[in-house]
């Protein structure tokens, strides 16, 4: 049911209005890190936008930005013994977090406010309100899904096209291309490798049977390279025409924040050309140990100023 009162909040005219926000963001981040040698491109810069604009949405304090971050990486990254805990600390984490959500729920009920979180806690589905409770479960699942995944992406789009120096040139002089480019770092990527869903009724896919009730792991890194589907899958292409990936998902599981996570890659790299000459890899990315999330935990590179 909430899904539909989200759904409202990401509709193209208030991503419009959103963009200019997102920009600032996005600017904020490029300033601070001109003038720095070496940096992590995923905690100092591809972190720290997706976080940013989630808590805009929410109007989150700002001091608050870093931990809502920690608490999201902790459950997202709680495979990984370089950035995970226990799991006491992961279901710990996931509390907290949720506790604080219904604070806030309880602290914007009836007050009539513009942001996300008074926008789901005062709306009516189905002619119920969404209680404190329920929030504290949606508002984990939103700033943990707007956080990692779009890390992910902007990571490792960019990383792909520092492979291709001469596609990095061709961006930065044709910004325009970018929406496009996204397309194919997101198909290309992939920043969730699977999710696993229930059928609802008996069916057969590719000549294999399927009965209600069966769980059914949907591999989406595999079917974003299916040469049934895609022309030369193997090539990273930045001006694919036709591309139907399943980086978001599909049907009534899609992503809810799809076109906001494309809006904030595509402005991550118009900002970067904008301020950065270039930028160099020190050496390989290391990767998050995950069997479901597909993205680098660190980045080390040099930034060429302008």
């Amino acid at each position: 049911k909430p899904r539909r009162a989200v759904i409202s909040r990401f509709t193209s005219s208030r991503l419009k209005a959103l963009e200019p926000q997102i920009r600032a963001i996005a600017q904020e981040i490029m300033q601070a890190a001109q003038g720095k040698d070496t940096l992590d491109f995923v905690d100092d810069l591809a972190g720290d936008l997706p976080t940013a604009v989630i808590c805009q949405l929410m109007d989150i304090p700002r001091d608050m930005w870093k931990q809502i971050r920690d608490w999201s990486d902790m459950q997202t990254s709680s495979s990984d013994p370089d950035l995970g805990g226990s799991e006491e600390e992961v279901l710990q984490a996931s509390i907290e977090m949720g506790t604080y959500g219904f604070e806030l729920a309880c602290e914007r009920k009836d007050k009539g406010g513009d942001d996300l979180i008074s926008l789901l806690i005062n709306q009516q589905v189905d002619g119920e309100l969404i209680s404190e409770a329920e929030f504290a479960s949606l508002f984990v699942q939103i700033a943990v899904a707007g956080n990692e995944t779009t890390r992910g992406l902007i990571s490792s789009g960019m990383y792909e096209l520092l492979q291709r120096p001469e596609l990095y040139r061709a961006l930065e002089a044709a910004p325009e291309k970018l929406p496009a480019a996204v397309e194919e770092m997101l198909r290309w990527t992939c920043p969730l490798h699977y999710f696993r869903r229930t059928a609802s009724c008996d069916t057969e896919i590719a000549g294999t049977p399927i009965k209600a009730g069966d769980k059914v792991v949907m591999l989406y890194s595999s079917a974003n390279f299916d040469e049934a589907v895609f022309e030369r899958p193997m090539d990273f292409d930045i001006q694919r025409q036709e591309n139907p990936h399943m980086a978001f998902g599909h049907g009534i599981h899609l992503c809810l924040g799809a076109n906001l996570a494309r809006m904030e890659a595509r402005i991550f790299f118009e900002e970067f050309f904008k301020h950065f000459a270039g930028v160099e890899l020190l050496h390989a990315p290391s990767y998050i140990r995950s069997n479901s999330i597909h993205a680098f935990k660190t980045m080390p590179v040099h930034l060429l100023p302008r």
